[in-house]
């Protein structure tokens, strides 16, 4: 087995009121972004190609299960994920991976709280 060189990073603490923008961004370029809840639930959103059908939106494990289509949600292949207004629900590990300018792959943690 092969395994390819990463730098898991230390997780960042982000505590965002609610009704706020959540605004998360790692140095390079992506086009997914992962969620983890307390529950055990995960989620991913996917930046939008001609591949997919659901783009923008929350899905979960089942590739063909999605969610709510109104989440607001703006996610960009500069780095950012963007939820312009963010409840409770929204508090979860979230994650991506990046090739960094020394060629390795870089995993990046947000531990985000949703209110006080």
């Amino acid at each position: 087995v092969c395994s390819l060189p990463a730098i898991y990073e230390e997780p960042i603490d982000v505590i965002v009121e609610e009704g706020g923008k959540l605004e998360l961004k790692v140095p390079s370029s992506v086009n997914i972004w992962h969620r983890e809840f307390a529950d055990g639930r995960s989620e991913y959103v996917e930046f939008p190609n001609q591949y997919l059908e659901v783009s923008n939106v929350w899905r979960g494990g089942d590739m063909f299960h999605t969610h709510d289509p109104t989440i607001l949600i703006s996610l960009n292949q500069d780095g950012y994920v963007i939820l312009l207004q963010v409840t409770a629900a929204a508090s979860a590990k979230y994650f991506t991976y990046y090739m960094g300018d020394d060629h390795v792959h870089h995993y990046s943690y947000f531990n985000v709280k949703i209110g006080n």
